[in-house]
C-alpha cells in the first residue's frame, strides 16, 4: 500500500533527514569486496563515503567509514562474527573540526543440535 502527503519540512521529518542514505544534492558512494573462506565463512571489506550539500545543510556534512566484516565458524553449531569500523566526519554545524570514531563488536553464536527423534 502506497500513500504521499505533504512533508512541510521538505526532506526532513522534525529535523532529521528522510530517504536514502546519501540525501538531496548530495555526492557519494561505496565499494565492498568480499571473500568467502568457505560457504559459512567470509571476509569483507567495505568503504563508503558521502558528502552534504552547503545549501541544504548549513557549512556541508562530509562523512567516511572503512568497515571489516569476519565470520568464522569455530564447529559445525559455533559462529562469530566480528566487526571492526572507522568512521571520520565533518559537520560544522554540529561540531567544529574533523571528528572520528571506532566501533569494535563481535559475537558468539550457537546452534544447538535438535534432539534426536525416537519412534
Amino acid at each position: 500500500m502506497y500513500a504521499e502527503r505533504v512533508q512541510m519540512q521538505g526532506y526532513t521529518n522534525k529535523g532529521y533527514i528522510m530517504g536514502d542514505w546519501i540525501g538531496r544534492e548530495s555526492r557519494g558512494g561505496q565499494a565492498w569486496a568480499t571473500y568467502h573462506l568457505s560457504p559459512p565463512e567470509m571476509v569483507q571489506a567495505s568503504f563508503r563515503h558521502a558528502k552534504a550539500a552547503d545549501d541544504f545543510i548549513p557549512g556541508g556534512t562530509t562523512q567516511s567509514s572503512l568497515d571489516f566484516h569476519v565470520l568464522k565458524r569455530l564447529r559445525e553449531a559455533l559462529e562469530v562474527p566480528v566487526e571492526v569500523q572507522q568512521e571520520w566526519w565533518k559537520a560544522p554545524v554540529y561540531r567544529t573540526g574533523r571528528q572520528n570514531d571506532t566501533v569494535a563488536t563481535f559475537q558468539l553464536t550457537a546452534y544447538p543440535q535438535s534432539a534426536p527423534k525416537t519412534r
